[in-house]
């Protein structure tokens, strides 16, 4: 009797809770089992920041015009910046495989594609976390990350001292 010790592949919630825990696990994981699991969070991520853009312009608009504005322009621009994380991903793997094949690497393009799709992730928990900071806080988020505590510090000098 012979045990198949190659291990299976892992299933969606699994990769996540591995990506988290154990990366390079998880990113062989993905590379030795091909399949479509990248599908879901691309779309799931494309989703949230849509969402995300949606409610950050139209709670800037509500507050510059103390009213509700018209919202089928934030829509588009929430799906078109949502688009671009495609041409970011493209981008990635393609530099990606460009670097494998001149140093001597075996690795094709769809495997590369998976993989950097499947390292977005923090860009979802970013996304979910943005997302619940406009519902609860209903004030939109004007500078985002370490940058915004520079850009707040040019008008209040204490900020930039908190950031360093």
């Amino acid at each position: 009797m012979q045990i198949n010790s190659t291990p299976s592949a892992l299933s969606i919630p699994r990769v996540v809770w591995a990506i988290i825990r154990h990366p390079t696990h998880a990113f062989r994981n993905i590379v030795s089992h091909p399949s479509r699991n990248w599908f879901f969070p691309a779309i799931l991520l494309m989703l949230l920041i849509a969402a995300s853009g949606y409610l950050n312009q139209s709670l800037s608009m509500e507050q510059a015009t103390d009213s509700a504005p018209a919202r089928a322009p934030f829509l588009l621009l929430s799906m078109g910046s949502s688009l671009l994380l495609w041409v970011k991903w493209l981008i990635w793997a393609g530099l990606l495989y460009l670097a494998s094949t001149l140093f001597g690497g075996n690795s094709n393009f769809k495997t590369l594609w998976r993989v950097v799709v499947w390292a977005s992730l923090p860009e979802l928990i970013r996304a979910l976390l943005q997302i619940s900071y406009l519902l609860f806080a209903q004030t939109p988020i004007e500078y985002a990350g370490l940058s915004g505590v520079i850009l707040r510090g040019v008008e209040n000098p204490a900020g930039i001292q908190l950031a360093l």
